[in-house]
């Protein structure tokens, strides 16, 4: 007969009142974080995000003595609010994450060695190299991932290092 009533119920009824208040303040929390526009998110690989939040779930029940069935409640919580990192952060803030901008700039200065010797030795036009340049510099002063004069320091220096060459015909 207890098969045929819902898990959820069973699982309800499984809770102390400490439980169910414990489960209450958890997601009151969580509920009010949003509303101040803080959110919670994994910043872990995906395929580690079920064991990590288990984990969580384990840890903070055990910390407020809460029942493993509360720990499965818990579980399921963080299961529906917590949100990956691109669920979180708005492309415009994404050059204002000091790990982010640091990567990006790293990326910058490989793909501008890149395009230097790319139009250096004649497999791009210099001004193709230099409108490359100056479409990424853009992009990363459009997210904050670098300054206005970052920008133009770099769009200047790459026009230094472009060697000058004169087609009869323009390359592609």
């Amino acid at each position: 007969m207890l098969d045929a009533i819902p898990d959820e119920v069973t699982a309800c009824a499984s809770l102390t009142p400490s439980d169910i208040e414990l489960i209450h303040v958890i997601e009151t929390l969580i509920i009010v974080l949003r509303k101040y526009e803080f959110s919670l998110c994994f910043v872990g690989k995906e395929e580690n995000r079920s064991h990590a939040t288990i984990a969580i779930a384990n840890d903070i029940s055990h910390r407020l003595h809460g029942t493993s069935q509360a720990a499965g409640r818990v579980e399921s919580l963080f299961n529906h609010y917590v949100a990956a990192p691109h669920e979180v952060v708005k492309w415009e803030d994404v050059g204002r994450i000091p790990e982010v901008g640091s990567a990006m700039n790293e990326i910058l200065k490989k793909t501008i060695d890149d395009v230097v010797v790319a139009a250096n030795s004649g497999a791009i036009s210099r001004d193709r190299a230099i409108g490359t340049v100056n479409g990424i510099t853009s992009i990363l002063f459009q997210t904050g991932a670098i300054s206005l004069s970052l920008t133009q320091t770099i769009n200047n220096e790459v026009k230094k290092r472009i060697k000058k060459k004169f087609f009869l015909f323009e390359k592609n």
